[in-house]
């Protein structure tokens, strides 16, 4: 007859639970033990009084917090920082054709262009002194963020982002990243003054309130973010430098009919 293994013998001469069974008993015990490692000196009681608790980077996330649960005295003031919902255009600078609707509101603005095929409504943010030297610098960790409606997707041009405040030419000879829709259709875009770098984006319902977002590291990469999802990373022939606008948003009608691009929220940053 085989020798018993040595988990399979009798935890005692008066229990009839093998040794195996009594280790997986304990393990289990002490997995569903909330005050494991909490007595003086043990992991979980030194993690709690250390004076710094670390963690990776990134591995803190939104849902973590509690909607109010952090008051803006806790909070550091170390980037430039334009948080708007198009109460005011003023101060903005209106770079539209003529015949174009540029109209602010109570937590919205809308653009509407004139009902000329080519025509363009495009409004955009500059920087004013002392608060910035230029506009976007594309060195400090710029981070675009707005929340826009689009009524209509058929024949027209959208762009919003930051960068240079006018309507991009094909070659670009000016730098900027953001959103670009052409009819139904939406591109993460970036130029670096003299390429236009796009990927497309699917998926997505246009006609809704989507919230979009563009985040540039360090000069490394693009990340394209749509509702919170990431899209797309841009990492070669990235703008550089600066370029004079901050936040901008900008439609064109490639028919004879008006075509409209509704504004509700817009957040912009960058280091000093």
């Amino acid at each position: 007859m085989a020798e018993p293994t040595w988990g399979q013998l009798k935890k005692a001469q008066d229990d009839n639970q093998t040794i195996d069974e009594a280790i997986a008993a304990a393990i289990a015990a002490h997995e569903t033990d909330p005050d494991a490692h909490t007595g003086a000196g043990e992991s979980l009681e030194t993690h709690k009084s250390q004076e710094v608790i670390d963690h990776p980077a990134g591995s803190l996330i939104e849902d973590k917090y509690l909607d109010g649960s952090i008051s803006l005295i806790k909070l550091s003031e170390t980037k430039f920082i334009i948080i708007t919902c198009f109460e005011s255009f003023d101060g903005w600078l209106d770079n539209s054709d003529v015949g174009a609707t540029v109209q602010a509101g109570v937590g919205a603005g809308f653009l509407i262009t004139a009902a000329t095929s080519g025509k363009k409504a495009i409004i955009a943010a500059l920087p004013s002194a002392p608060s910035m030297s230029g506009g976007v610098n594309f060195g400090k960790n710029p981070f675009f963020q707005a929340r826009v409606y689009i009524p209509a997707t058929t024949n027209q041009t959208i762009y919003f982002g930051t960068g240079n405040a006018s309507f991009p030419a094909s070659p670009p000879t000016t730098q900027y990243f953001g959103f670009k829709v052409v009819n139904g259709t939406l591109y993460a875009v970036h130029s670096n003054g003299s390429t236009e770098t796009t990927t497309q984006i699917t998926g997505i319902t246009l006609d809704a309130k989507n919230l979009y977002r563009a985040v540039m590291d360090s000069g490394n990469n693009i990340k394209f973010y749509v509702n919170g999802v990431l899209k797309a990373t841009h990492s070669s022939n990235l703008p550089s430098g600066e370029e004079d606008s901050i936040l901008v948003f900008m439609i064109k009608t490639n028919e004879n009919a008006e075509k409209e691009l509704d504004l509700i929220e817009a957040l912009f940053s960058q280091d000093y």
